[in-house]
């Protein structure tokens, strides 16, 4: 209890704890005066939304027969493995067998901010959690509550936007580090074909424009090369053509762009020392030039960059690389010599 208003006889409290092990002195208290109206202050008013808010809290039909002590509440406290819970819209879903009870309990615990599609990216939870289990605090009431069921888990009531963005950050550090190919002859992908390589396996997810694809990663921490990245896909790239995807030999993006004389496709992989161009004369097709590259990257993927740089011979295609000269220093930006020398060549 916060304060009383003498004058309007309204009580204000605050929310210390769920679940109580002894309620014994609070069912023994009176009032020393009438109470018209009862109010939670600020801080409270997120932890009551996580209970009230959607009010399917009593949900459980188990007769109150079937609970060995049926004339208090039934405090429970239990563990529950992640892979057991069923994510859906507002809430977790589970089942638990308890001592007592003549069939499992069907446990479901509130969070508006959970999604059905977070069962997708379930095995990200256990490491943000740090363990494979959620702690579930169930308060069972007595006859004269009329059976009713109390859930709660601090696990459950942390999941936020921000815990969510962090996942998909995981999940997308995970999908560059380990890629699913699904044709092993392919060298290059369209956003589309990038995450059917991820979602065969889960049945279902959010695809994603290949611009909103870089983006995302871009906001991973640490890429060496993200001022070039940015800078490619705003300055130069044509977004009229789809931005295309290299897997191996390392995650990649081939951009292109159309000069007033020549066609061009400039190929960055994430974290890499140089830029990769391409150019050909503005009369060849598109769809002919593209086809070129691809052959080029997929015997680099073949060969290595090594071999490639040693041996290319092209007579058809001009084949230039910009170093990223002072990448890493702290001292010396090497962006501005890099930027000139790549804008020199798109012409």
């Amino acid at each position: 209890m916060i304060k009383f208003n003498n004058l309007e006889n309204t009580l204000t409290l605050r929310i210390e704890d769920f679940i109580d092990c002894d309620v014994s002195k609070f069912r023994a208290q009176s009032p020393k005066y009438e109470i018209n109206q009862i109010e939670f202050d600020p801080e409270s008013i997120e932890k009551l939304e996580r209970l009230v808010l959607y009010g399917e809290l009593d949900t459980i039909d188990i007769p109150i027969s079937d609970i060995d002590n049926a004339d208090s509440d039934l405090l429970l406290e239990f563990n529950q493995p992640v892979s057991k819970i069923k994510f859906k819209a507002g809430c977790i879903e589970t089942t638990k067998s308890i001592k007592g009870f003549s069939r499992a309990l069907l446990v479901k615990v509130i969070n508006p901010s959970i999604l059905p599609e977070y069962d997708y990216i379930k095995p990200y939870f256990i490491k943000v959690f740090g363990k494979k289990t959620i702690t579930v605090h169930a308060r069972i009431g007595d006859k004269n509550d009329r059976s009713t069921y109390h859930f709660y888990s601090p696990e459950i009531a942390s999941i936020n936007d921000a815990m969510i963005d962090g996942i998909k950050r995981l999940e997308l550090s995970d999908k560059i580090k380990s890629p699913k190919i699904a044709d092993p002859d392919k060298s290059l992908f369209t956003a589309d074909e990038y995450f059917d390589g991820f979602e065969a396996e889960k049945g279902n997810g959010v695809k994603k424009s290949e611009l909103d694809l870089l983006s995302e990663i871009l906001t991973l921490k640490g890429i060496r090369n993200a001022k070039q990245l940015q800078y490619i896909a705003a300055q130069i790239h044509d977004p009229t053509h789809r931005l295309h995807f290299t897997l191996t030999p390392d995650f990649g993006f081939l951009f292109y762009y159309k000069g007033e004389e020549m066609h061009h496709y400039i190929w960055e992989l994430l974290d890499s020392n140089a830029t990769y161009i391409w150019s050909i004369d503005g009369s060849i097709s598109t769809d002919h030039f593209f086809k070129s590259v691809q052959q080029e990257i997929n015997f680099i993927r073949q060969n290595g960059r090594r071999m490639y740089l040693s041996h290319n011979d092209q007579t058809e295609m001009i084949f230039s690389k910009i170093n990223h000269i002072h990448a890493n220093s702290n001292l010396v930006d090497g962006f501005p010599k890099w930027c000139a020398q790549l804008n020199e060549r798109m012409v």
